[in-house]
């Protein structure tokens, strides 16, 4: 049985997993905001992840870049041999309830904990605010919650944080993060890191206990400071060896993608989901795997990447789509350009090509995320009503300021 001792103050400093009991509540055998994401995880994933730290820009730098990069580390930097247990707990608890799939995976979790070795994928932006203030909690120990600055961040209902637990075999992960905080002599350099993995309800001694635990301090408390083992710490910027970066960078445990062609999904699904923001300037991904080899996503490189990859066999295909859509973006083509109000308030642009395309209307918000081409009217405001009398074309609509809403 795993318990925080009652007084934080007595208690060991030392981190560890904690899983709080259930003391007779709901006991979650499957955490629901994690099976959005089951098809395609790697691509939600890879979106969730960029609009999140395209969200958090700080616009005092330069663009936001975020690093994809393969890694294998010990597996006792993470407490491993703590979370195996609960592991292990879960997929007895699975079974039990006659659920084979998800038994199957807590099995894989307790293989991968157990190795010396785990195959990890680090996430790191920077240009980024940090998760100072709530945003923190928000992201790690509030369920459904979400914390942003912006009017124009693209998540609403704060279950795109847990897709990163679809691609973890370990249904683990680590989130470290520096900021600035305090002014004048008081500001100072803030440094947390902690641990969260989602399981499912499963008991341990006589104690049923809660699906998530955390890997933090006695009391709640993150890992800060020097105390955070040195491989996670975000290193300093170059050129600027006393003024460490903020940013986020998140641990994915267990980390085994269905194709080898990983690096090149995640340039793709980068370039179908924020093709905007790419050519922009305000974004720059660059995916790093084990033997070093690296592919970069930035304004330079997105017309090859979008050349390469579209076969233009199925112009329904999602990348072929965004493809015409970012010829548009370019002013490649007949264009022809219209302002227009928006449905609830503000303006947008709206840049058209005749004669080419998916005869679809897409729509990309402020920070250059494409939000959809739906064909139905409540999901997309700006869809053509009478297509059939339209010859092939291609509609982006993108919003003239920061306060332009559609819905």
């Amino acid at each position: 049985m795993t318990t925080e001792p009652a007084n934080p103050i007595q208690a060991s400093s030392d981190p560890h997993w904690h899983f709080p009991p259930t003391g007779g509540g709901i006991e979650v055998i499957q955490e629901s905001a994690t099976t959005n994401f089951r098809e395609s995880p790697l691509d939600k994933f890879v979106r969730e992840i960029l609009q999140n730290s395209t969200d958090a820009h700080d616009h005092n730098t330069g663009p936001v870049e975020v690093t994809f990069r393969e890694a294998v580390y010990p597996s006792e930097l993470f407490g491993a041999e703590g979370l195996i247990k609960h592991t292990e707990a879960a997929w007895i608890a699975s079974s039990r309830e006659n659920q084979p799939k998800l038994a199957h995976q807590y099995k894989k979790a307790a293989e991968t904990l157990g190795q010396s070795t785990i195959r990890c994928l680090d996430i790191a932006d920077r240009n980024t605010t940090g998760l100072s203030g709530s945003k923190w909690d928000a992201l790690l120990t509030k369920a459904g919650a979400i914390r942003k600055d912006q009017t124009t961040a693209g998540g609403r209902f704060g279950i795109g944080k847990n897709a990163v637990f679809n691609v973890s075999t370990a249904k683990t992960a680590f989130y470290y993060t520096c900021f600035q905080d305090g002014t004048g002599r008081k500001r100072h350099r803030v440094e947390k890191w902690m641990g969260k993995s989602v399981l499912t309800a499963h008991t341990i001694g006589e104690e049923t206990l809660q699906h998530i635990g955390f890997y933090r301090h006695s009391g709640g408390q993150p890992v800060e400071g020097s105390a955070i083992p040195e491989p996670f710490r975000m290193k300093t910027a170059p050129g600027q060896p006393n003024t460490p970066p903020n940013g986020t960078t998140i641990t994915v445990l267990g980390f085994e993608p269905q194709s080898a062609e990983w690096p090149q999904e995640i340039a793709k699904s980068a370039a179908v989901n924020f093709f905007c923001a790419i050519h922009r300037d305000q974004l720059i991904v660059t995916v790093v795997d084990l033997d070093g080899n690296e592919t970069r996503v930035d304004r330079n490189t997105l017309k090859n990447i979008f050349a390469k990859h579209d076969t233009q066999a199925n112009r329904e295909d999602p990348f072929s789509r965004a493809h015409s859509y970012y010829k548009a973006i370019r002013g490649q083509g007949d264009i022809a350009e219209v302002r227009l109000p928006a449905p609830i308030d503000g303006t947008v642009d709206a840049r058209i090509i005749l004669h080419d395309g998916p005869s679809r209307s897409a729509y990309v918000n402020w920070n250059g995320m494409f939000i959809t081409d739906s064909r139905e009217v409540p999901k997309n405001p700006f869809r053509i009503r009478t297509p059939q009398y339209c010859p092939d074309y291609t509609i982006i609509i993108t919003p003239t300021n920061e306060q332009t809403r559609l819905c």
